[in-house]
């Protein structure tokens, strides 16, 4: 199996093309041309409940984003049986919280409000014709 590669930052290495990878306790998003409505729907999965963009911003812009999945393990690396280990040479990898305000100057601020969601009262078990 292969070992998890981290950057300089501590992130999971994500290739050229960018994307999402989420190895153990760490998570890695690089994105080119995402807006900030995107960015707020790839939180919105992360965190399991609504995220609102409300930063104003438009257009699209580099989004390249590390955290730790579990803070409590925030500075670990892996070792070759696939078992994270601490180590003095690898660096803290933050909080999503702390990653959003200290990587992108992005704050999520905890709002009541209403939000659409679907219900499914019934279901049957076979389709019926129309």
């Amino acid at each position: 199996m292969e070992s998890l590669k981290l950057d300089e930052k501590g992130c999971p290495m994500i290739g050229a093309g960018g994307g999402a990878l989420f190895m153990r306790d760490r998570a890695h998003i690089h994105y080119s041309e995402m807006s900030m409505e995107v960015l707020a729907a790839h939180l919105s999965m992360q965190l399991g409940g609504p995220v609102a963009d409300f930063t104003g911003l438009p257009g699209k812009y580099d989004i390249d984003l590390c955290w730790s999945q579990d803070p409590s393990r925030a500075s670990v690396s892996a070792s070759p049986d696939r078992e994270p280990v601490p180590t003095a040479s690898t660096p803290s990898v933050p909080t999503l919280m702390q990653a959003l305000q200290n990587q992108l100057g992005l704050r999520l601020e905890l709002k009541k409000g209403p939000v659409d969601f679907v219900v499914v009262d019934h279901a049957e078990k076979l389709p019926t014709q129309n």
